[in-house]
């Protein structure tokens, strides 16, 4: 590497060493006419590079020593005399805080070997030498400028040429449409304005690509200060940047333990304080003072719970002072429990075992529930007020030993009294207090179940024969009590399910009891009650809401059942007689009690009933389709003959009947023209006709008043005998019937 010396003539030296600058607070490196200011740092070294660049692609700083040095010059240190062996292929320009030149600056023209070797070639392009990358008519400015006007007419001409061809495409569809004329096209096409204009664009285009392009290339290789100026700048920025990161680590190392170093002196400041209050204070009162300290505080809690006016602030620093002397110590609260929530534990019990003992044999139950009611709601705040908080669960457990668990017997022994004289505010207390204890409520439970079982039986009892006869008072009664208990429930003991469990055992019991009544059969009783509020025309009194309300509350009753299959059966009867007499008092309150039966028992529990209304609906429209036959076949004898087609199984109607039975003549032709209506419909069915279900509308006109007579089959069978004669023998009346003797 090959430099000015003072006099400004070029020496040559071998070069082994990187120039250096010597250290100071702010040093600066001259790159031709750019300073660049460095700070001092820390060792390390940082790179740059400029891949396009021909001067420059690499610039090493060493980091420089924290002493001050003047600035020396040395022929080791000078630049090497031969340029090749000095800079290598990587074009390398390492820069030291040691100055190598006179005066601590480089001199202003000095330049690197490819330096000067590529402002040697720049110095000859007027001469047209030729310049890397570029072509031989590129070499001058000139021959920039001239390639750059000719590339932009050619390209000119191209975009002009172009554009308007494709202009003349789209014009040739609106000639062959006939729209336009070709020569007005083409006018349009090769001289409009958009084909010169496009053309104008393209060339400016390309001259401007050709001229900056081409005129780059040809500066690029003038000179180097441009490529040397930007990599000095870019190594002294780093080393900035370098600089002003350890600062800023060094910052956070110096904050970082100055914070400790605080922390640390204030712990151990509190450590101490703490040490000297437990010693010469709290363990001095205590073993010297008798305790003073803690006597007074017990002192104090005893007046305010006897309602006495207190300092409490002062209190509860003091027994929070205790948490806070061990609150750096791997067990903070242990201070706290010896010294004060161990003995206030045992001064607690103490005082409410001698306050409950007086209370409860100065005062009544409802008295004594009300004052320990109160007495815990009071502990309660006042533990908030005074102990910390892990406290608060063992000192309300002693009080509620003291006033709860040591006289529950008194309390429970009362709760019956209290149930039978409806005393509910002191039932809910006594859940109150007793379900704040392990198994409190258990004998209140068993209390309850058993109360609410012998009131149900003496209602069973009391009704005695009755029952049979009319089982609307045996349902009735039993839902009230139900009601009542339930609300009780819901009122007193907030719905607890222990206790609705006690309720529905209790009703289990009444409900399936046949030893205080025999006629109690509540399966039967509850299916003719059903029958009672479903039929019509009955007398209850009751409007269709309270019907309604009557049949869900039934349906409560029917799940205390155990043999419901025998409900079922009796259901079942009932259902076939509303339905076949056409006796219900609506098709939608029969099938509500259905869908609540099932909603309680399940779809299979009350299929049959289901297929019972099907069948229903089948015969109606049966008997419409009969109807009309008649009429289109001219059989209709002008009877109002209608028939129900029940399916075998799903009815429980019984089959014993006479074998022989004659049908009264009247109905004689009818019933054949249902055999044969019913048999083109279904071929291959067998109708099997019960008589015994069958019913007649009469009409009676040999009076002088007319009547209607709703009878049964063979009752109409038997005054259908007299139309024939005023008097007939029992053996003939059998003989025309063919009933049995125990039917006349």
């Amino acid at each position: 590497m090959s430099h000015p010396d003072h006099n400004g003539s070029a020496d040559t030296h071998e070069h082994h060493h990187p120039r250096t600058l010597s250290a100071s607070s702010s040093s600066y490196v001259s790159v031709d006419d750019v300073d660049i200011s460095l700070a001092s740092h820390a060792s390390s070294t940082y790179s740059v590079s400029d891949v396009d660049s021909p001067i420059m692609t690499k610039a090493s700083l060493p980091a420089p020593s924290l002493s001050t040095t003047k600035p020396t010059t040395s022929s080791s240190h000078s630049p090497s005399s031969n340029p090749k062996k000095s800079t290598p292929k990587g074009r390398t320009l390492s820069f030291t805080h040691k100055h190598e030149w006179p005066n601590g600056k480089r001199p202003r023209g000095y330049r690197t070997q490819e330096g000067k070797d590529a402002a040697e070639k720049s110095k000859n392009y007027k001469s047209g030498v030729s310049i890397p990358h570029l072509s031989a008519s590129c070499n001058t400015y000139e021959g920039v400028l001239k390639h750059a006007l000719l590339g932009a007419i050619r390209s000119g001409s191209i975009g002009y040429g172009l554009k308007a061809m494709v202009n003349l495409c789209l014009g040739m569809l609106k000639v062959m449409k006939g729209k336009v004329s070709f020569g007005r096209i083409f006018m349009d096409s090769f001289f409009g304005a958009d084909a010169i204009r496009f053309g104008s664009f393209f060339g400016a285009f390309s001259f401007l690509w050709k001229f900056v392009n081409n005129g780059l290339r040809l500066y690029r290789g003038k000179d180097d200060r441009i490529n040397g100026a930007v990599a000095g700048a870019i190594a002294g920025l780093a080393v900035l940047i370098e600089s002003h990161e350890r600062r800023v680590a060094f910052a956070q190392q110096m904050f970082i333990r100055t914070l400790a170093a605080a922390t640390y002196t204030l712990t151990n400041r509190e450590l101490l304080a703490n040490q000297i209050w437990r010693e010469h204070i709290v363990m001095e009162f205590k073993h010297r003072k008798r305790n003073k300290i803690m006597y007074q505080i017990f002192e104090t809690i005893r007046q305010d719970r006897e309602g006495k006016e207190v300092n409490a602030s002062v209190v509860q620093d003091a027994i929070l002072s205790l948490v806070s002397l061990n609150l750096k110590t791997d067990q903070p609260l242990e201070l706290y429990i010896e010294e004060f929530e161990t003995p206030y534990i045992a001064q607690t019990k103490a005082y409410y075992k001698a306050e409950s003992s007086i209370k409860l044999s100065s005062c009544t139950i409802s008295q004594y529930m009300k004052s320990a009611i109160d007495r815990l709601a009071q502990e309660g705040a006042r533990n908030s007020r005074y102990c910390h908080p892990t406290s608060h669960a063992r000192i309300i457990q002693e009080c509620e030993t003291q006033y709860i668990s040591e006289h529950q017997k008194s309390i429970q022994s009362e709760f019956e009294s209290m149930i039978a004289n409806e005393r509910t505010q002191d039932c809910t207390m006594a859940y109150s207090l007793l379900s704040r204890i392990e198994e409190g409520i258990t004998p209140l439970l068993n209390t309850f179940e058993k109360y609410i079982t012998t009131v149900g039986k003496d209602i069973i009892l009391g009704l005695g024969a009755t029952i049979a006869k009319d089982p609307r008072e045996y349902v009735e009664r039993l839902i009230e009590l139900h009601i009542k208990y339930m609300q009780m429930c819901a009122k007193v003991f907030t719905n607890d399910a222990a206790f609705v469990a006690a309720v529905d055992k209790a009703f289990r019991t009444i409900v399936n009891d046949t030893a205080t009544n025999a006629a109690a059969r509540s399966p039967e009783v509850m299916a003719r009650y059903t029958d009672t509020m479903l039929r019509k025309k009955q007398k209850t009194g009751l409007s269709e809401s309270e019907i309604e309300d009557r049949l869900g509350r039934v349906v409560i009753l029917f799940k205390y059942i155990d043999d419901k299959d025998l409900f079922q059966k009796f259901y079942s009867r009932v259902l076939a007689k509303r339905l076949i007499f056409d006796a219900s008092l609506s098709a939608e309150a029969e099938a509500n009690m259905i869908s609540r039966l099932k909603s309680a028992c399940g779809h299979e529990y009350t299929s049959k009933l289901q297929r019972m209304f099907t069948d229903m609906t089948i015969s109606s429209d049966l008997n419409t389709a009969f109807k009309e036959w008649l009429q289109s076949s001219s059989l209709s004898n002008g009877l109002d003959f209608s028939i129900l087609v029940l399916t075998a199984g799903s009815w429980p109607v019984n089959s014993t009947q006479p074998l022989e039975f004659q049908c009264p003549d009247e109905l004689e032709k009818s019933i054949t023209n249902f055999t044969t209506f019913y048999d083109n419909r279904h071929s291959g069915r067998k109708l099997s006709w019960f008589w015994h279900w069958c019913r007649a509308d009469v009409r009676v006109t040999y009076l002088d008043k007319r009547y209607e007579l709703s009878l049964s089959l063979y009752q109409f069978a038997v005054l259908a005998v007299f139309n024939s004669g005023d008097s007939f023998s029992l053996s003939e009346i059998k003989e025309q019937t063919k009933l049995v003797e125990v039917e006349l």
